[in-house]
């Protein structure tokens, strides 16, 4: 009975004190806001100044857009001021030291994001539905969570091996230094909560106060300096890899004979890859007069590639040329330039035999028997040539192709016009190295016109050739020099001396 009568006891005794503390916060809470005027300043002389203690602790760098230059980050703001009419004796209220209060119910500074870039009313360092904490003795702490989207100068001459410096600056809007000021609650941005960014690292951070001068008036002003660096791992793979790769794809079109025009429909589609290419990019980075680095060497590319679609364009023509009815010598200068620097690019001067696949050493038993004499009405503009075999049992005859090659060389070095008749070839050892031979009989008889117009002169041919194979040799050079210079230079050599010049700068 004793042990119910206690426990009954206990329970109200502590109803009625929670009672009390819940009295004792509403009280306090109705005391405090009844005559509270939120729109002015929270001072006893309109002459005092309101001090207001800023911090800043970055949570995350969201994005960088080059395109808008704008910097969208994570961050959380703290601020801490006097507010002398919010003041109290504990004593009076249960011992209540501290109370939150809703934020739209108080004074707030002003503090407006100065290089906002989103919209007005987004650039005021306020939270909805926020709360502050106020002390006894008039302390008030405000601390939001924010999300700021600032201008920042994006400086793309190294992209994608950039590095950026960009700021948040925090001020009042309205109040003036002599009614507010704002003094760095702590002495840099406090990192202990921030989120490594996956396109972006963060380098340094550092806080800085000074004052924002307007026309009639004097502010201060906090500015939260942020300088990151791009990592490029991104753009390497999916830029500069692909442009490396079509690059080599060029260069390996060098192989190809002078006269295929394989070369250019390769070099064409690779043409409008880097051109492809070159879109993704602008689509990243900002308009301005200012080249990146990476589109300066996609430019590079596509220049060198664009010379080498001319050059083998010339080339192919230089090659055709030798193949027409009328054509003049080669310049003396030129085919002596060809001749010297040909073998060290491994550009063969071709001769008559290796042309048409015989051999030097066949050249006296092959003409042997060959008789060219006048035709029956003695005119010596025509004659018969005629081959005298020696094993008459195993003679075999020329094809018309073989024999039209064979004969109009012949032809040419007598000065004659010719009416081939009965052309056979009586040696063995001979007919096995004469392409397209036939084993037709021995009394097979190919006719050709008796009129035959003598061809341009074979070693002019043979010149030409030459100076098209020397040229497409020494263009390749240029292309593999030009390639390996613009890579080593802007892909290695300036990123590497840009980062060494800013490591030694922060």
């Amino acid at each position: 009975m004793r042990l119910g009568v206690a426990a009954t006891l206990l329970y109200v005794l502590t109803k009625i004190s929670g009672s009390t503390n819940f009295s004792a916060e509403r009280r306090l809470f109705n005391n405090l806001l009844h005559h509270y005027d939120c729109n002015s300043r929270p001072v006893l002389n309109g002459n005092v100044t309101v001090y207001v203690n800023f911090s800043i602790a970055l949570a995350q760098i969201l994005d960088l857009a080059e395109k808008n230059q704008t910097l969208l980050s994570s961050t959380l703001i703290t601020e801490e001021w006097k507010d002398e009419i919010l003041v109290w004796n504990p004593e009076d209220y249960d011992g209540l030291t501290e109370i939150v209060v809703p934020s739209v119910r108080l004074w707030l500074p002003d503090i407006y994001v100065v290089n906002n870039a989103d919209s007005g009313e987004k650039g005021a360092v306020i939270a909805e539905s926020s709360r502050v904490i106020a002390k006894w003795n008039g302390k008030i702490t405000w601390r939001i969570p924010l999300i700021v989207k600032s201008s920042c100068a994006v400086d793309i001459a190294y992209f994608p091996y950039d590095r950026q410096t960009c700021t948040i600056q925090f001020s009042s809007w309205i109040y003036d230094v002599t009614q507010l000021q704002l003094s760095q609650r702590r002495p840099n941005i406090d990192l202990g909560s921030y989120v490594t960014n996956t396109e972006f690292e963060l380098l340094s951070v550092s806080l800085e106060s000074d004052y924002l001068y307007a026309k009639t008036a004097k502010y201060t002003r906090i500015t939260a300096q942020l300088r990151i660096q791009r990592k490029p791992l991104y753009y390497a793979y999916t830029i500069l890899a692909p442009t490396i790769v079509l690059s080599i794809l060029t260069l390996f079109t060098f192989l190809l004979p002078c006269e295929s025009g394989e070369k250019v429909a390769i070099g064409l589609t690779v043409f409008l890859s880097l051109y492809v290419l070159q879109l993704a990019i602008a689509e990243n980075i900002p308009e301005s007069n200012s080249l990146p680095l990476i589109g300066l060497f996609l430019t590079l590319v596509m220049t060198l590639n664009a010379l080498a679609l001319v050059m083998a364009t010339l080339v192919m023509n230089i090659k055709k040329k030798a193949d027409r009815k009328r054509v003049n010598q080669v310049p003396e200068c030129i085919l002596k330039m060809c001749k010297f620097i040909g073998p060290y690019l491994g550009a063969k001067h071709l001769n008559y035999y290796d042309y048409y696949d015989f051999c030097d050493e066949l050249d006296d038993e092959m003409t042997e028997g060959l008789e060219i004499s006048d035709d029956e009405d003695g005119n010596e503009d025509e004659g018969f040539l005629s081959v005298s075999p020696r094993d008459e049992r195993r003679s075999s005859t020329i094809s018309m192709k073989s024999s039209k090659l064979f004969v109009e060389q012949i032809a040419f070095q007598s000065g004659r016009r010719l009416t081939v008749d009965n052309i056979s070839l009586g040696s063995e050892k001979a007919r096995l190295y004469v392409k397209d031979v036939s084993n037709m009989g021995p009394n097979l008889k190919i006719i050709q016109p008796s009129s035959i117009r003598p061809p341009v002169p074979v070693w002019i041919k043979f010149d030409w050739f030459l100076v098209a194979e020397v040229f497409d040799k020494v263009l390749c050079l240029i292309y593999l020099t030009g390639l390996v210079l613009t890579i080593g230079i802007l892909i290695i050599v300036i990123p590497m001396s840009h980062r060494e010049e800013t490591q030694t700068n922060i």
